[in-house]
């Protein structure tokens, strides 16, 4: 059994019929575990979560979004609700005030970018453990040029000296390359270009991702 995880693009946003996403093309069994706006918090969540309450998978692909997504637990609703510093994910969640307070007090992407290679080597670990065939796609493409090419976007070294500074994006580079260096991890511009007008793949552009997927993990498994 095949698992795919994901944001919108591997959700299928935009198309008439969400059964012509990328996932579904690779194997017409596909679980589908991706939602629109998901966080990568979130989805580490739900693959080990399904496998532990709904079925033990083999396979898994996991299209990891932004990694300024975060999410929270609305206790009263009892359902997660994931946001970045522009919107909230949901339809019954407003609490504007609070997404707001989160990344003017509490967000660094540094930090962030720290947590999502480590939860890409907690999951690589996780998969192996359990003989699960693994795939991860980068669909973070932003970000993860950010410490490289820009670091003025990092307002909150404001406290930070020039060499506490190097010594963070020396850590984040060695904790990438740890992900990256496997074959089992595909760089977002090796699978997927696409030219859709609201940012998100056409019906003919999800068969093209569709078949250069299924080239790598063939490749790889």
């Amino acid at each position: 059994m095949l698992i795919v995880d994901g944001g919108s693009i591997t959700y299928g946003d935009d198309l008439t019929n969400r059964k012509d996403a990328w996932p579904y093309l690779i194997d017409n069994n596909t679980i589908n575990l991706a939602l629109k706006g998901k966080s990568p918090e979130r989805i580490e969540l739900d693959v080990m979560s399904y496998y532990y309450t709904n079925n033990k998978f083999n396979e898994c692909i996991i299209a990891w979004p932004s990694t300024v997504r975060n999410c929270v637990y609305k206790a009263d609703t009892r359902e997660y609700i994931d946001f970045n510093s522009h919107t909230l994910f949901s339809d019954t969640y407003q609490d504007s005030y609070y997404v707001k307070n989160f990344y003017k007090k509490y967000f660094c992407q540094a930090e962030y970018l720290r947590r999502h290679w480590l939860r890409c080597l907690r999951l690589i670990s996780w998969f192996n453990q359990q003989n699960i065939k693994w795939m991860m796609l980068n669909q973070d493409t932003i970000e993860q040029q950010i410490y490289k090419e820009n670091r003025q976007l990092f307002p909150w070294f404001h406290n930070t000296n020039d060499d506490q500074i190097e010594k963070i994006f020396e850590d984040l580079k060695t904790l990438e390359k740890e992900i990256t260096n496997h074959r089992n991890y595909v760089r977002f511009s090796d699978y997927c270009i696409f030219a859709g007008k609201t940012a998100h793949p056409n019906k003919q552009e999800h068969y093209d991702i569709a078949c250069t997927v299924k080239e790598f993990w063939n490749d790889i498994h």
